[in-house]
């Protein structure tokens, strides 16, 4: 809730949140929680992932720049390799494959 500084870790069982401020509580969630990541723009800039998670809530996270982005994205993604995530982007990135996918059309 909010913007706060601080670093994402990620290990081959969780991701957690561990904020600058001392104030601010950490998070942590389980991978086999996570089932969307998603590039996204923050500030017209294109350094943020936004994670979904089963219980549908979701965490935005600026990296600051394109490459920590995708540097955190191959971390969660490939590297730690979430259990239960799904990879609609890995079947197609054609917008019309991806709408006859999920039957859309």
């Amino acid at each position: 809730k909010g913007s706060h500084d601080g670093q994402y870790v990620i290990t081959s069982h969780s991701m957690r949140f561990e904020p600058t401020d001392k104030n601010v509580q950490a998070s942590a969630w389980p991978l086999p929680s996570i089932r969307q990541v998603h590039t996204r723009r923050y500030r017209l800039r294109r350094s943020a992932l936004e994670v979904f998670f089963a219980d549908r809530t979701s965490a935005f996270m600026d990296f600051e720049s394109t490459a920590r982005r995708s540097a955190a994205y191959r971390a969660l993604v490939d590297d730690a390799q979430p259990p239960h995530l799904l990879h609609i982007y890995k079947e197609s990135q054609s917008p019309a494959e991806l709408l006859y996918l999920f039957g859309l059309t």
